[in-house]
């Protein structure tokens, strides 16, 4: 349940980082990526089988995943570059978290895993506050909507 939390948080980080690194609305549609490489987890790990229909609505949502970070110029080389290989990371990580998790309600039950790996995501995230203490600061106690 640790590897879960530590994954929880890692993809949480990623995500934020890759909000800040690209605009949403070619993240978002990047995440129909994230069903293939579930598919992909899930054949490695769990021993899934998959027939030739699905490898073909697989391949398929691949290569519409690689048409939306296109610019509009239809530019192939606007899809390798570090921003969208770092979306894909956080993309692969999010499945695997989710992949995890699944394994390990599989052992320890459903909520027993859910609360544990909430505690332990909540304390991996607790060491990035000191990324952020100096900005947290700065803010006015009117900006936080908690307290108006």
């Amino acid at each position: 349940m640790t590897i879960v939390g530590f994954l929880s948080a890692l993809a949480s980080i990623t995500y934020t980082l890759s909000v800040y690194f690209l605009d949403i609305t070619i993240l978002g549609p990047l995440y129909s990526l994230r069903t293939p490489i579930s598919v992909l987890i899930g054949l490695a790990v769990f021993r899934e089988s998959v027939d030739l229909y699905q490898v073909l609505i697989i391949i398929g949502m691949t290569v519409a995943g690689i048409f939306v970070s296109m610019d509009e110029r239809f530019s192939l080389r606007s899809f390798f570059r570090k921003p969208i290989a770092f979306a894909i990371m956080t993309i692969t990580l999010s499945a695997i978290y989710n992949a995890s998790l699944k394994y390990a309600a599989g052992i320890n039950g459903y909520w027993t895993t859910v609360a544990w790996f909430n505690i332990l995501n909540q304390v991996f995230l607790l060491v990035t506050i000191p990324l952020f203490w100096g900005d947290f600061l700065k803010q006015s106690v009117q900006i936080m909507s908690t307290f108006r």
